[in-house]
């Protein structure tokens, strides 16, 4: 069996999203795309990313619960999505 075989036989256990960081991630989403707003009201998270200063994907892995909002990004957060600081439970200070 040569070494490329073997990697792809390892079998990776799947991530878990830390709890905390989902409850702030549906946080941001409520705020990104409330229900009660049509889809054309929604921002998207390519939107938001962009005005914070972030990668698509990191906004995404934040949003899901895989990533930690960290302190410097809570304010581009809050200005690119229009909401209080305080919405992401953390101190930003």
């Amino acid at each position: 069996m040569s070494t490329s075989q073997r990697r792809r036989k390892r079998i990776r256990a799947p991530l878990e999203p830390n709890p905390e960081y989902v409850r702030v991630g549906l946080r941001m989403k409520a705020v990104r795309a409330p229900a009660r707003l049509s889809k054309e009201h929604h921002l998207s998270q390519d939107t938001v990313a962009t005005e914070a200063g972030m990668s698509r994907g990191y906004y995404a892995l934040m949003e899901s619960g895989y990533k930690p909002v960290l302190p410097h990004w809570v304010l581009p957060l809050a200005d690119a999505l229009g909401c209080p600081p305080e919405l992401f439970g953390i101190d930003w200070k």
